[in-house]
């Protein structure tokens, strides 16, 4: 089934969302895919005639993602050995790829959804498939047109935090099952949840009776210790709540709970070699591809031997990835839920899942140099010295190193306060004197039809109001920030609430991001514009308080790949496969080096302070500041990896910039599909076995 998948879906075998597999992946993608694209209308028109001659086709920049769905099949594999009995209910808002939907619905997987949009996506997705996934409704204030398409369509398992949705519900249907989502502590995880959903210990019991006075049967207990949480001790005190809840639920209400959601927030992303496990040199590759051998690595790099056992730190100061997480949830789950109690345990991993499966690949489109005259020498860094310095550092450096970002926020004279202090002040005054200009405005507008007013008001309908208006006022502070009313009431208090706050947490990050852009007096050397920004994929730095780290993709434009079909015709995939060729397949269009003088040629290892801006006009589309990269021209690559969680999902065409393309690859053979699938539970499949299934 999941051959068929691919070849619904057109994947090619033998690239990947990293290392080599992407390099070949990407380059396929540029060399082939985007240079067959047709020319478009208007090279037909008749302006076009004004192009330069040996411009006879549009440059290829579209940035991508290369998709690598074996990065999802792998996870899967994980989850089963890590969390056995934990199912999990992916959550298609993190990334509603109908690929990745499929893939892990054959799997075995369950989902949460979280609207009607997306309970529909996936029931279509997997209308024909033998098995029909269950669904969770996992968002606890939903909209009644969406809950009644729930009901419909035979969804029951929904959550909720207060007593209007239990109403809300009970109006709707009493075969709806209610699971009671409670606040944790989140402290620390990357996206921060109980702000908004959960409810909180004092409110459990009468949620409880609640339920029980309308009809509705609370079936078990969630929670969510946030996005991207790296500490599995947040997961203890959660677990033990939701014991003390379903003990209560039973003694006092008469609830039989079978169900526990310990929700998601599971990290995803590429694992550090010091965490969980060093690389282990015993670990050999299974298929001999002597094509793709070292020849591929990235210029300026060396293998390195296996690095050293780092040193022991406390549990407190340990950046955890999943493995070690899942192994110290595991444990408490079996104690307070055992399996004998008949429990269900699910969970909703979404960045888990995906983080990996994507790496953007973007194209630079615009570059600037910010010397005033070719007799300046910006500071460089030599990359291997670098590297080599960073690779020396032993676990102790490298806590200080990470130590010392957060001496220096706590040193006196810090530019950066001012900075933000200033921000923040201008910012409340401003917020207090829209706010009241507002309010004074609305008084006088509300009670007015404007359609029926005069000429002087149709022509003028943003002005004061005219003598004759200014009888008809309705008075209301609603919507008014509270501190701005008490202290225009003359009842203000000594609580310090910064009016600044009152804006709302967009706001506020937008203001601080340009106070800490502010607080450098010097721009760096060189700044470079893609085709990709905070509007698009890079969405996540906004949304997800994400960090990326961008790389030079170094292209050979003499060779690009050729794909080959898989040696075994039945499976139908074509796989990509190194070939040169001296023609060259990609014209390019790149621009002369303008950050380099004629005839000058300097070493990849040399990198520069840098900017990354996005490409659209506004000026908090901003990358990356001072990163150290080479330097680049227009039509060069940058890329930037674990780009698959919260990314493409909440990308927008603002500004007219559509959102990237997606070049769908697997890095695993198919040789191993059926083993995947079963789990590690079924080591008993040989893979003589499975090659024999293959055959068929």
């Amino acid at each position: 089934m999941l051959c068929e998948a691919f070849r619904e879906n057109d994947i090619f075998l033998g690239g990947s969302s990293m290392g080599q597999g992407l390099r070949k992946a990407a380059r396929y993608y540029i060399g082939h895919h985007m240079r067959q694209q047709p020319n478009p209308d208007h090279f037909n028109l008749e302006g076009a005639s004004d192009l330069n001659e040996d411009l006879k086709c549009n440059p290829v920049e579209n940035s991508f993602y290369v998709c690598d769905i074996g990065v999802v099949m792998s996870q899967f594999w994980q989850w089963r050995k890590h969390f056995p009995r934990v199912e999990p209910f992916y959550a298609v808002k993190c990334n509603p790829d109908p690929l990745i939907i499929k893939t892990l619905a054959i799997l075995g997987t369950n989902f949460d959804c979280a609207s009607r949009t997306e309970f529909r996506l996936v029931q279509d997705i997997c209308k024909d498939l033998p098995r029909n996934p269950d669904i969770i409704y996992a968002n606890p204030c939903k909209s009644r047109v969406h809950l009644i398409e729930a009901v419909c369509k035979g969804i029951r398992k929904v959550t909720f935090d207060n007593a209007a949705e239990i109403i809300k519900c009970a109006e709707i249907s009493k075969k709806i099952q209610l699971v009671l989502r409670i606040i944790t502590d989140d402290r620390g995880s990357q996206c921060r949840l109980s702000t908004k959903f959960g409810a909180p210990r004092q409110k459990w019991r009468p949620l409880l009776a609640t339920a029980k006075k309308y009809g509705l049967d609370v079936v078990g207990v969630s929670f969510h210790v946030g996005s991207g949480c790296r500490d599995a001790e947040r997961y203890q005190s959660a677990l033990k709540d939701a014991k003390e809840i379903f003990e209560m639920a039973k003694t006092e209400f008469g609830f039989n709970m079978t169900l526990l959601d310990i929700g998601g927030g599971f990290p995803g992303e590429t694992h550090s070699t010091w965490n969980p496990a060093a690389i282990t040199a015993e670990d050999e590759p299974v298929e001999d591809d002597s094509d793709d051998e070292g020849d591929d690595l990235i210029e300026g790099t060396e293998m390195t031997d296996t690095p050293s056992e780092p040193d022991q730190e406390s549990e407190e100061e340990r950046f955890m990835f999943f493995t070690e997480i899942a192994d110290r949830v595991r444990p408490m789950i079996d104690e307070m839920f055992p399996e004998e109690s008949g429990v269900r345990i699910i969970a909703e991993p979404g960045r888990y899942f995906v983080a990996a499966y994507a790496t953007l690949v973007t194209s630079v489109v615009s570059c600037r140099d910010h010397a005033v005259d070719s007799t300046f020498v910006p500071p460089s860094i030599d990359d291997k010295e670098a590297a080599k310095q960073l690779e020396a550092l032993k676990r102790n450096a490298d806590k200080t190193v990470v130590a010392k970002r957060g001496v220096i926020f706590n040193e006196e004279g810090n530019p950066m306060y001012g900075h933000i202090m200033e921000e923040m002040a201008d910012y409340s005054k401003m917020f207090a004197k829209q706010q009241l200009a507002q309010q004074e405005s609305d008084v006088y507008n509300d009670p007015l039809d404007l359609y029926k007013e005069g000429f002087n008001t149709a022509v003028d309908l943003l002005g004061p109001p005219e003598e004759d208006q200014k009888s008809k006022t309705l008075h209301s502070v609603e919507g008014m920030n509270k501190q701005l009313v008490t202290d225009g009431t003359g009842k203000g208090s000594d609580s310090h609430i910064l009016t600044f706050a009152a804006a709302g947490e967009a706001a506020v990050n937008g203001i601080v991001l340009q106070a800490v852009a502010d607080s450098d007096p010097l721009q760096d050397n060189y700044s470079y514009y893609i085709n990709d920004g905070c509007y698009g994929g890079l969405n996540n730095l906004v949304f997800d308080h994400a960090t990326v780290r961008a790389r030079h993709l170094r292209i050979d434009e003499t060779s690009f790949e050729k794909v080959e079909v898989n040696d075994n015709s039945s499976i139908g995939l074509r796989r990509l496969k190194k070939s040169y060729s001296s023609n060259n397949m990609l014209k390019s269009y790149s621009s002369s080096n303008m950050l380099m003088s004629q005839g000058q040629t300097e070493s990849e290892n040399t990198l520069y302070a840098s900017t990354i801006f996005g490409p659209t006009c506004d000026s908090i589309d901003v990358i990356a500041r001072s990163v150290l990269l080479p330097k680049l021209k227009v039509g060069d690559w940058l890329y930037f990896q674990n780009m698959g969680a919260y990314t493409s999902a909440a990308a927008s065409t603002f500004n007219g910039f559509a959102p990237s393309e997606k070049f769908h690859v697997c890095s695993i053979m198919p040789t191993y599909f059926a083993k995947l699938a079963a789990g590690p539970e079924c080591d008993d499949i040989s893979l003589e076995e499975e090659e024999k299934k293959d055959s068929r």
